[in-house]
Formats: C-alpha cells, structure tokens, sequence
C-alpha cells in the first residue's frame, strides 16, 4: 500500500472529473470564467465612462448634444448622464439582447406620457407597436414638413446648374439644341 495510496487518490480525482457531477476542480474553473467575464464587463463599463465624461465636455464646448455610442444601452445610468430617457437610441452595434431590454426599460420610464391610461400599466407588445407606429408618423411628418420648406432652395440650384451647362456649351461652340 504505499505506492498505492497515491495512486488511489488520482484515480479518484480522475472519476469525479469523468462524472456528470462537478466537482470541485470544475468549479474552480468555473469560478475562474465568470471572475474573467466580470472584469471584462468592468473594463467595458469603465471604458464607457470615460468616453461619456470626454463626450459631454466635448458637447459642453461646442453647445451640442452628441448622441453616444449605443453599446451604452447596457448601463441604463450612462444612458440617463449621456442621452437622457425622452429619445431612443438606435439598434446598431448592440446585441439585440440588450437593446430589447433597454427598450422594455424606455417604455417602463416612458409609458405615462407615451400611452394614455391603462395601456400604460400593461406593457402590452400592441402598446409599444402603437407608439413606434405613431412615432413613425410624426417623423415621417416632420421630414416632409422639413423637405418642403427646403424645396425653394433646392429648385434655384438645378437651375443654375442648367444655366451653367448652357452657357458653357454655347462658349466653347457646342450646339445645345
């Protein structure tokens, strides 16, 4: 038995690391992934709250509201500092994981001035259709509105450039028509 002591203890670690059980060499590793997992997701917090600091002085400076990355949808307080809860954000860049719970997380600080009455305390999907639906509208709208005041400077220019096409063609000899 003397050699067999030792032997004896490393085929018992061997069957428990065999066994559909973890043990506790599986837990350790384990316990090492998620302490990995959770420096990583610190280190990307960090680095957003630097870059949030840097980006409202940049705005501070210039008297502008940049809109941040939207990878800050997973930390609703850099969300709230950056950007504020009153407009979204876009879905790019962002897994569509975070971005729905971010959205469930607009619509929950939202849903009293979005959705008249009891709609609101429901969260329903139709709810939410029905604002983005009228959001929709109301961009839609604005963009029209906007693209028709612009129309008077935008007609001038092709006339110029016809102007200017025909006047460079009877200069240099060309017949235009």
């Amino acid at each position: 038995m003397e050699g067999g002591g030792a032997t004896l203890d490393r085929d018992a670690i061997m069957e428990c690391r065999s066994t559909p059980s973890a043990g506790p060499l599986e837990l350790e590793g384990l316990g090492k992934k998620q302490m990995e997992a959770k420096r990583k997701e610190d280190e990307e917090r960090e680095r957003y709250e630097i870059y949030i600091e840097e980006l409202m002085e940049q705005d501070k400076e210039e008297g502008t509201k940049t809109m941040p990355r939207s990878q800050i949808v997973k930390y609703y307080d850099l969300v709230a500092k950056a950007w504020g809860w009153d407009k979204l954000l876009p879905f790019e860049g962002v897994s569509w994981s975070d971005y729905s719970k971010y959205l469930e997380e607009y619509y929950r600080r939202n849903a009293r001035q979005l959705v008249p009455g009891a709609a609101a305390a429901t969260g329903t999907g139709v709810a939410l259709a029905e604002i983005c639906l009228k959001k929709e509208e109301q961009l839609a709208s604005e963009w029209k509105i906007r693209m028709n005041s612009k129309m008077h400077m935008i007609l001038p220019s092709k006339s110029i450039n016809a102007r200017e096409c025909t006047f460079s063609h009877s200069c240099s000899g060309l017949q235009i028509f």
